[in-house]
Order: structure tokens, then C-alpha cells, then sequence
């Protein structure tokens, strides 16, 4: 599974570094709750999860991982967070690095597809509702 925060770039540049850094601090913790396999973080905003989970199992990490909350000290709001993920399950033996390069693909074809679907539903950075990123 691979993993990376839509707009993060947008997230520090508006809100700042603090709040990206809670961000993936959060996302840290919730890997480590949510998945049962190795996790590591392989870039900025980045994760790569490995391991053999169950199809319920690998459901029930996507949907915790896919979306959740930041609350900001400064505001009386939280920013909701999506993060695109691909997945990819081996059916046979195949070295890491081309499994990583297939989530990889699957992972940024599911962020173009957020994207689309945040601009036409975004709100502005500075609402003191929900922030849906």
C-alpha cells in the first residue's frame, strides 16, 4: 500500500509547517494502530505499508487511513485530510521495487481522481468550518 496526503504542500504553505507536521504525525499514529504489517515513511508525506493482510483486513486499513481529522490549535476547527492511496497485491513472486512502482501508479491515478473531485467541491483555507483538503 502507498500512501500520500492530497494537498499537503497546500496544507503547510497555507497553515503552516506546525500544522503539517501534526498532520503526519497523526497519520503516523494511525498506521501504527490500523496496520498489521511494516510501515515506513519514504518521503515528505509519503508512506509505503507492506504486509499480507486479509481482504477485510486491507479494507479496514483503507477506510482509517483514507480520511480523518487534524484539529488546529490556533482555530476552534479541524482540517479533514484525505490521503490517496494505491494498492497492490502481488499473485505472484515479484521483487519489491516493482511492486512499489505499481502501488505508486495506482496510488497517483487515486490522487488525480481526489483532485478532481476537491475542486469542484473545496472550500476556501481560512473557513472556520470543517476544512475539507
Amino acid at each position: 500500500m502507498y500512501l500520500d496526503v492530497n494537498r499537503f504542500k497546500q496544507i503547510n504553505d497555507k497553515l503552516g509547517h506546525k500544522v503539517g507536521d501534526a498532520l503526519l504525525v497523526l497519520l503516523g499514529k494511525r498506521i501504527k494502530k490500523h496496520w498489521r504489517g511494516k510501515a515506513y515513511r519514504v518521503g515528505g508525506d509519503e508512506f509505503v505499508l507492506i504486509g499480507t493482510p486479509t481482504d477485510a483486513q486491507l479494507r479496514d486499513s483503507q477506510a482509517m487511513l483514507e480520511e480523518f481529522l487534524v484539529p488546529l490549535e490556533q482555530e476552534p476547527s479541524s482540517i479533514l485530510v484525505s490521503v490517496a492511496i494505491g494498492i497492490f497485491r502481488a499473485e505472484k513472486d515479484i521483487g519489491l521495487e516493482e511492486a512499489l512502482s505499481k502501488a505508486d501508479i495506482l496510488m497517483y491515478e487515486n490522487k488525480a481522481e481526489v483532485r478532481v473531485n476537491t475542486e469542484r467541491n473545496s472550500q476556501p483555507l481560512n473557513s472556520k468550518t470543517t476544512k475539507i483538503l
